[in-house]
């Protein structure tokens, strides 16, 4: 999984590209990323609990600033 620096221009232009649902991982705050799905983007964190994987939704990238969304995941 790459992990880039979460800006609004590369939120604003993923999308989840005809799958179900596609992510877009922060290099800044490990386990934040990007969850595009057919007509919704939402930020998650993402992380390993007894080896299972745990993702939570944190809210929707037009309610959320970049920052708050780093605050909430940390």
């Amino acid at each position: 999984m790459p992990r880039v620096k979460l800006t609004a221009g590369r939120i604003a232009e993923f999308e989840c590209n005809g799958k179900q649902q596609s992510f877009l991982w922060d290099c800044d705050v490990p386990g934040l990323g990007v969850r595009a799905t057919v007509g919704a983007k939402n930020y998650i964190f993402q992380a390993r609990v007894n080896s299972k994987t745990l993702r939570v939704t944190i809210g929707d990238v037009r309610a959320w600033s970049i920052f708050d969304a780093q605050v909430e995941a940390r």
